[in-house]
């Protein structure tokens, strides 16, 4: 939503009101799904193909860079070993699918949102891939695929992700929010810290009559 901001997409009042929706949800006096619906009444009526070439942009100028060294180096070892991929999230396809193709994983189960015309109606398409419902659309993929969820890992920073990392074998905690660190801590799961990679810093440029300014981004959206 800041990205947005800054390159015009989003007005002050829609940075507060996301803002003041997940604080809420942080806070535990609102629900995902609930937090959800907000959302989505922001972009209830812009163009699909619009906000596909604006997720683009943003990934590739906000995300990309300041990707892990860590991530990149897990998937690749994953891969190596035998593992079938897959992006879980209760992102939508136009973020979890940027998300999958720069790592070069071809499976994405994710949130959907109802598109008509060409347009954004502000509902979702089926539930919000969160939680229990998480759980359900892997098994439903697993199945499918003929892959055993029993024996795969599953990687999280939200203690929102507990019933997946209990359903597979080998639960990996990345990053994590305060609660799932204790849950990890207290169950004794694996802990790891993955570092976004650092941004040149800004530098100003003397030159005549003018000074060039180059200014890092962050991945704030």
């Amino acid at each position: 939503m800041r990205w947005r901001f800054r390159n015009g997409h989003a007005s002050l009042r829609e940075v507060l009101r996301v803002m003041g929706w997940m604080a809420q949800y942080t806070l535990g006096t609102s629900n995902p799904s609930a937090v959800t619906a907000k959302a989505l009444s922001l972009v209830k009526g812009e163009s699909e193909a619009a906000f596909i070439e604006e997720c683009e942009r943003w990934f590739a100028e906000a995300v990309v860079p300041r990707i892990s060294p860590e991530a990149r180096s897990e998937v690749a070892d994953r891969k190596r070993d035998g593992y079938r991929c897959a992006i879980l999230s209760a992102a939508t396809p136009y973020i979890a699918g940027c998300v999958a193709r720069e790592f070069g994983i071809e499976d994405t189960i994710c949130s959907k949102l109802d598109v008509r015309n060409g347009v954004f109606t502000g509902k979702l398409v089926g539930e919000l891939c969160y939680g229990q419902t998480k759980v359900s659309r892997a098994e439903s993929w697993a199945l499918s695929q003929g892959i055993n969820l029993e024996a795969s890992a599953f990687f999280s920073d939200s203690d929102s992700d507990l019933p997946m990392l209990e359903r597979g074998e080998e639960p990996v905690v990345v990053n994590p929010d305060p609660r799932l660190l204790w849950h990890a801590k207290r169950h004794r799961w694996p802990v790891h810290t993955w570092e976004a990679q650092k941004l040149p810093k800004p530098h100003t440029r003397k030159s005549t009559g003018a000074v060039a300014v180059n200014a890092g981004t962050d991945a704030g959206r």
